[in-house]
Formats: structure tokens, C-alpha cells, sequence
């Protein structure tokens, strides 16, 4: 008899360490948290979105206030010499000082970038006063996902349950081929932790899995709750204002890039996270820090500062879709915009920095790009 084959997570390079939680930046809108402040609001969800959220969440403006996420910060713990290899590999990274920009070329009117990051801390959601104007005052304001300023993951839900091969694994593709009975037992408990219903979704790719899980549980209760993540609020807010809100992607186009990302990369994330529940606290806690004060550069140098066995032809695949071809992507369409005069676009703090982000590209276009401090 044949021999099943298993997915070796053990040996496979531990990716999460180095990227898991950039992609709160990179993908924003893909968490499936809501908030339900009425019962006609919860009555509207997408059947399927509601499974996501059990009723103990959705209803949780009954109970307590959820905190805002806390913990330690990483960089404090570096030693003299880790925190210049650190400073150093962020000086290195293009236009990784400032997360505001405005954009000029002469005989158009300005125009601002705003990078994101997707948490509902106050301090991070409540903008400064000159983002807070040029949002008033924009024209138009662009997102990664139109659908953020009108729902928080409803129009995500909805692409899923219309869609399911995006969810539904392949032979050989499910964590039932890959993980041992003890290994399977901790990703149910790291879910119920979450508040997540396990049994509905332990079938489906290990890419919702991992993308679930990018999320710290004390920031998807705050969702759950009724805060609005920034780039959501930044989206309401435009909608409020009677301006146009328009997206640099789509729903599936933001589907079909995680879904390419290799499974080897996939299960050891999961894995990763589950083997280090307190250090991914931190690390989230930590960056949100950093971003707080536009320090984009360093947020991306920190993954580096984590010992890691993946080989570098991964390392290179996740950065070429999750990054450099979006990047392009969304660049690419926001020319039009920029070029209008006028308009405010907001996407993810990490599409802004290096060679392939947003400022960068804008600048070989022949704007003036130029960074506002906060």
C-alpha cells in the first residue's frame, strides 16, 4: 500500500517570523472582522460572513470594551550591535521615512499618498491634522478596495461563498494531508482563541488559514466590536464627506494574489504563528509603534532581525506578488487619478517604500514627491 504523502511543516522554513504580519499592510481588507452595531446590520451579512463571526462576537457590544492590543517592544530588546544592523537595514529601504506625501507637477494640482496600516487603535486611527484636511479636501479618495469604505470584509465574504474554489483545497492541499493529530489539535485551540468557528473553515486552503490568523485576536475583537480599522475609516469617512471612492484593485485580483503564494510558504506560517503565539503579540505591538511614527523602513527591516531557513527563491516569490506586482498594479492606476489633480489615495504603508512602491514610480512619471512629517 502506498504511503500517503504528508507536508513536512517541521522542515520547512519558518516564513512568518520574516513576513506574517506585513500583511496587515499589504492586504488590509482581507480580515474577516465586522462590526454589528444593529440587528438589521448583522441581518444583512452575507450568510457566510456571518459564520466567521460567531454570535458571542457579533454581539459583543453587550460586554466589555475590548482594549486596544499591547505588549512588548521588540526593538528595545536588541543589543547594541543588533540595533545598528537594524537602524542600518532600514536606511537602506527607499523613502522608508514618512507614511504622508504630497505629489506636484507643475499645472496640477497637488496631490497626497497615505500609507496605512490595518488596526483600530485610537492613536492610529484618529489622523493628524494635515491628513485629516487633504482628506477633506480631496476630490476623490482612493483605496485598495473600494468595498473597506462600505462594508469592513462583507464584499471579501461574499467573493468567497460565490467562489468557493478559492477556498476549497485540491488533493494533497488541506491541512488534513499535512499536519499530525497534535499539530491539527493546536491550530483549534489558536482558533477558538480567536473566537473562530474551526470546524466550518478546517477544510478549506491553508492561505485563509494563515490569513486569518495575521490578525492578533485582541485587534479582530476591537473589529468585532464596532472600531473600524484605518483604511476602513479613512474610506467611511470620504463616503460621509459625499466624495467618490474609487480602488486601486479588486476583490478577486487581491484573492488570486494570496492564493498564488507557495503552500510550503502557507503551512510553515501557520505553524510559525502557533509555535509563537506571544512573539507575533509582540511583533504586531511593535510595529504598530514604529508606524505611529512614520518609521515605514524600520517596520520592514525588523522581519530580518529573526532567524529564518527559507530559501531565498520563496523569499523572492512572496515579494514579487505580494509587493513589486501590485505595487505596479496599483501605481499604475493611480496615475490617472494623480494626474487629475487633487486626489487622496491610501493604501497599505508598505506599497510606498522601495524601487517598485508608489512614491518611487510617481517620481519617474516627473511628479515631485515629498514627504510630510506627522
Amino acid at each position: 500500500m502506498e504511503k500517503k504523502s504528508r507536508i513536512n511543516f517541521r522542515m520547512i522554513a519558518r516564513f512568518s517570523r520574516r513576513f506574517a504580519f506585513l500583511f496587515a499592510f499589504f492586504a488590509g481588507t482581507f480580515c474577516f472582522s465586522s462590526p454589528a452595531s444593529s440587528s438589521e446590520e448583522t441581518a444583512s451579512q452575507p450568510k457566510l460572513f456571518e459564520k466567521f463571526l460567531p454570535k458571542a462576537l457579533l454581539e459583543q457590544k453587550k460586554h466589555e470594551e475590548p482594549p486596544v492590543c499591547s505588549g512588548e517592544d521588540l526593538t528595545e530588546k536588541f543589543s547594541k550591535e543588533e540595533n545598528r544592523k537594524f537602524l542600518n537595514r532600514a536606511k537602506k529601504i527607499k523613502n522608508g521615512n514618512a507614511r504622508f506625501w504630497k505629489v506636484e507637477k507643475k499645472g496640477t494640482r497637488p496631490s497626497y499618498l497615505f500609507g496605512t496600516m490595518h488596526v483600530s487603535d485610537p492613536a492610529i486611527v484618529n489622523l493628524a491634522p494635515s491628513v485629516k484636511t487633504a482628506l477633506e479636501n480631496a476630490d476623490r479618495v482612493a483605496l485598495e478596495l473600494s468595498e473597506a469604505a462600505d462594508d469592513n470584509g462583507k464584499a471579501m465574504a461574499t467573493k468567497l461563498a460565490a467562489s468557493p474554489d478559492f477556498l476549497t483545497p485540491k488533493k494533497g492541499e488541506s491541512f488534513k494531508d499535512g499536519l499530525s493529530r497534535e499539530e491539527f489539535q493546536k491550530l483549534k485551540t489558536t482558533f477558538e482563541t480567536h473566537g473562530l468557528p474551526f470546524q466550518l473553515i478546517a477544510n478549506n486552503k491553508p492561505w485563509f488559514i494563515w490569513m486569518t490568523l495575521s490578525l492578533p485576536a485582541c485587534e479582530a475583537r476591537r473589529e468585532a466590536y464596532g472600531y473600524h480599522a484605518l483604511d476602513v475609516e479613512i474610506g467611511q469617512n470620504a463616503k460621509k464627506l459625499g466624495k467618490p471612492v474609487l480602488g486601486l484593485e479588486t476583490v478577486d485580483e487581491q484573492l488570486s494574489a494570496i492564493e498564488k503564494l507557495p503552500l510550503s510558504f502557507q503551512a510553515n506560517s501557520i505553524e510559525d504563528y502557533l509555535d509563537n503565539p506571544k512573539f507575533y503579540a509582540n511583533l504586531f505591538y511593535t510595529e504598530m509603534q514604529l508606524y505611529k511614527q512614520s518609521r515605514i523602513g524600520e517596520i520592514l527591516a525588523l522581519d530580518t532581525m529573526f532567524k529564518t531557513t527559507v530559501s531565498e527563491k520563496d523569499q523572492d516569490i512572496f515579494k514579487d506578488i505580494l509587493m513589486t506586482k501590485r505595487n505596479l498594479r496599483m501605481s499604475e492606476r493611480a496615475l490617472p487619478l494623480i494626474e487629475q489633480g487633487n486626489s487622496f489615495i491610501a493604501v497599505g504603508a508598505a506599497h510606498m517604500v522601495d524601487d517598485s512602491g508608489l512614491v518611487e514610480q510617481l517620481r519617474k512619471h516627473g511628479y515631485q514627491v515629498s514627504p510630510i512629517k506627522l
